[in-house]
């Protein structure tokens, strides 16, 4: 077995006995006390058997991410410290001293291409059973929709985290964060796809725990990016936030990692400390059965049922179009579907994750008037199509906002939705409509309004159609020549 890539061997590795809040003695290990305990050897680097790979030369490492790595494996942090969990859980990872968002802390190494991914020591193509360093001691840590938002926000204020995560030069990167339209729309994407793809994070782990529990759980401080170098992967561990000493660090192993494994263990969840919240062993079962939900068409269906999922939305998209012509509805002309419309979804979240979309034109269907929606041409033509609207029709109950109860939660979203779009508290300001000036349709409704400034018509007018295409029934209004965003809460058809 050959190292493709060198790191610097620390001549001693701290470890604990227990979590560093809780107090102790660091010990230091050698590199062969290291192996004989924990049956592995250690290596901060990456290793092969396939001669076919070649070494990596430091002096080819030219992006950002490739030199931050290099970096990172001549100059290994020295704080970063093996601690006992308990003897279920083995060991995690934790810090001595602070680090700062966009920190590549380590790579995960191990060995490359050996054709096992379902190790419990395993990251994509890197398997660290045998072989490997700190990163093979961080716990999972759920990631929630929240932290990878404001992760990816941060980044837009950091040039050389930017360049990292998007592979380019800093001065491109520069020139990328002054382009206030471009990353306004890339926040867009983000917060899209942290409100509407369940599938890439774990908040099912938590949501049925107290509000004040759910806030003291530990969640992912780590987002790895693969890099690609000589035909090898090389994962980079990069800090997802600022880390404070004593902190558990720790990142999310995926769906695909709990699909494999969740016969026999679930998520455990800490405090930032290390310590347990909860192990929930006899909740195993139901934490199958929510993971196979969540799970159940991402991995099963194929490239051909894909592509005939787009195929039925546009057609879809096309039928809500003709009931717009045929009775006028508002809804429908503004349902269009296009794949090509990267503006607002990419190329990759389409094909990947069409069940979403689906729920959309569904919901818009819904607010269509009966007669308009029990066409059988609806019918999706595959019974695997019929199962996914079936699902999303059910697992997605869209009614008008009637009980006063739901008021409060739409209320919310709305808030969340203009925080997202604007990315400023004090933008997100909305006013009640007085019941006794109510007139015509909105007589009797929960209404808010948000009056912007005369020069920001077009802002005004690009945030209501955000906010219509999630299913408010929003309305452009003007006040004394400023635009005025309306939102009838009452007869907005959100999934809450």
């Amino acid at each position: 077995m050959k190292t493709i890539i060198e790191a610097k061997t620390p001549v001693r590795i701290p470890y604990m006995e227990n979590p560093p809040a809780k107090g102790g003695e660091i010990k230091y290990l050698t590199p062969e006390e290291f192996q004989k305990k924990f049956n592995c050897e250690y290596c901060e680097g990456v290793k092969v058997q396939d001669e076919k790979y070649g070494t990596i030369d430091p002096n080819q490492l030219n992006a950002p991410l490739e030199r931050a790595i290099y970096t990172r494996l001549i100059n290994p942090l020295d704080y970063l410290v093996i601690c006992k969990m308990d003897n279920d859980l083995g060991y995690g990872l934790f810090t001595l001293e602070d680090i700062n968002l966009g920190t590549v802390l380590c790579i995960y190494s191990g060995e490359y291409g050996l054709g096992n991914n379902e190790s419990e020591y395993s990251l994509s193509q890197i398997n660290a059973t045998k072989t490997g360093g700190v990163a093979r001691f961080m716990q999972h840590l759920p990631i929630i929709p929240y932290t990878y938002a404001n992760f990816l926000c941060q980044s837009t204020r950091n040039s050389n985290l930017y360049s990292m995560l998007n592979d380019i030069g800093e001065a491109e990167a520069e020139k990328r964060i002054e382009d206030k339209d471009s990353i306004q729309n890339e926040l867009r994407m983000t917060f899209y796809i942290a409100e509407n793809c369940p599938e890439k994070f774990d908040y099912y782990q938590i949501a049925d725990l107290k509000t004040d529990i759910q806030k003291s759980v530990a969640d992912s401080n780590i987002f790895y990016k693969i890099v690609k170098i000589n035909g090898v992967e090389l994962i980079a561990m990069i800090a997802m936030r600022d880390i404070k000493k004593n902190e558990i660090i720790g990142f999310s192993y995926g769906n695909s990692y709990w699909r494999n494994h969740s016969a026999i263990k679930q998520p455990v969840l800490f405090n930032k400390q290390g310590e347990i919240i909860t192990k929930k062993e006899n909740q195993l079962s139901d934490f199958a059965v929510k993971l196979s939900q969540l799970v159940e068409y991402r991995h099963e269906e194929t490239e051909e049922i894909k592509h005939a999922r787009l195929q039925e939305l546009e057609r879809l998209s096309a039928k809500l179009k003709e009931m717009e012509r045929n009775h006028g509805s508002e809804e429908a002309n503004n349902s269009s579907y296009n794949s090509d419309e990267e503006e607002y979804f990419s190329d990759e979240q389409v094909n990947s994750d069409p069940d979403n979309q689906l729920i959309k034109l569904i919901n818009l269907m819904q607010k269509l008037p009966v007669q308009y929606t029990t066409d059988t041409n609806l019918t999706p033509s595959t019974k695997k199509m019929e199962r996914t609207l079936e699902t999303a029709s059910k697992n997605s109950p869209i009614k008008s906002n009637i009980e006063p109860q739901r008021t409060e939660e739409i209320e919310k979203k709305l808030q969340n939705k203009t925080l997202y779009f604007f990315g400023s508290q004090t933008n997100t300001q909305w006013k009640k409509y007085p019941e006794a000036g109510l007139v015509g349709k909105y007589i009797g409704h929960q209404v808010r309004f948000f009056t912007m400034a005369a020069t920001e018509t077009a802002q005004a007018k690009a945030f209501a159609e955000q906010l219509q295409k999630t299913g408010f029934d929003v309305e452009l209004k003007k006040a004394k020549d400023k635009p005025s965003v309306v939102v009838d809460l009452t007869t907005s058809m959100l999934t809450i």
